[in-house]
């Protein structure tokens, strides 16, 4: 459901012959463009772990009273939703977004066992929303995810009124003053086979920059490394694997520092993993900031 660009449709649905409950569908091609450039600004009004996971959450619906009803409520909504979408109609596809947001609290606080997951500063955030939204005619709208966060839905060509919105009556009902920025993404992408990164030159700053100083460094294009899963292993390539690997290590002894890394994935995926490069090791060049990057 994560791996197609702009839109998928997940789950058989009327909305399209070729939906399957065993796998995701694109739909892009369904889309009006003026939903190409949704962005989706994510208000942290809690960063603790939920109280109830989204499996857990999914098993409370087997036992729900409500559960055939909400199946056919989604069903029909998924259709109007990308007949809106289609038609670039936003006003209808606010309706649904926000009416399947409040639906699915409202399973939550009707199951057995009950949980409320909005917290106070998620409902004050709902109800500035439509407000702004109307006074100003600006098509913002929001959804939630199985917490208590909001994420804000809005075309691109809105931005910057929405981030003054944001800033002037959002940020502050946020944990910490804490948000994050995303929009519709074009699909996944290759971030490191056959992309190379340069050596650098430092002008001035070496050492003295990691004890809190500044630095002037340059790319030196002409010597690069870059990261590739090889087919043919020489003994140079599993040299290098054994220096990234040198790394993880290094990385895992570290978690204070670290912990915000897949260290465990990382381990994973090193059995593969081979660094190529031609920059000269031990000549202030970078080799090493090229592997990091």
């Amino acid at each position: 459901r994560s791996v197609f660009p702009t839109l998928a449709i997940w789950g058989a649905s009327m909305a399209s012959t070729e939906s399957s409950d065993l796998f995701a569908i694109p739909a892009s091609a369904e889309v009006n463009p003026i939903f190409e450039s949704f962005h989706d600004d994510i208000l942290i009004v809690s960063s603790k772990e939920k109280s109830v996971s989204s499996t857990a959450g999914h098993q409370l619906m087997e036992d729900n009273r409500f559960a055939e009803v909400r199946y056919r409520q989604a069903e029909q909504n998924l259709e109007a939703l990308m007949l809106a979408m289609k038609l670039g109609d936003i006003d209808q596809f606010i309706e649904i977004v926000e009416e399947e947001a409040l639906t699915l609290h409202a399973l939550m606080m009707t199951s057995k066992p009950s949980f409320i997951l909005m917290h106070p500063n998620t409902l004050e955030m709902i109800n500035r929303i439509r407000a702004y939204r109307a006074e100003t005619g600006v098509p913002v709208c929001f959804t939630l995810d199985a917490g208590p966060n909001i994420h804000l839905l809005y075309p691109h060509s809105e931005e910057k009124k929405v981030s003054k919105f944001v800033k002037d009556q959002l940020l502050e009902l946020c944990e910490d003053n804490f948000m994050l920025r995303d929009k519709v993404g074009k699909g996944p992408v290759k971030i490191f086979m056959n992309k190379s990164f340069p050596a650098r030159v430092l002008l001035f700053g070496e050492y003295a920059v990691i004890k809190g100083s500044q630095a002037l460094a340059i790319p030196f294009p002409k010597r690069t490394g870059k990261l590739f899963l090889p087919e043919n292993w020489t003994d140079e390539l599993r040299q290098s694997n054994q220096y990234i690997q040198d790394l993880a290590k290094y990385l895992s002894s570290k978690p204070d520092t670290f912990g915000f890394l897949d260290l465990v994935k990382l381990e994973q995926d090193l059995d593969s993993l081979a660094f190529e490069t031609n920059i000269p090791i031990g000549y202030g060049l970078g080799s090493s900031g090229a592997l990091v990057s």
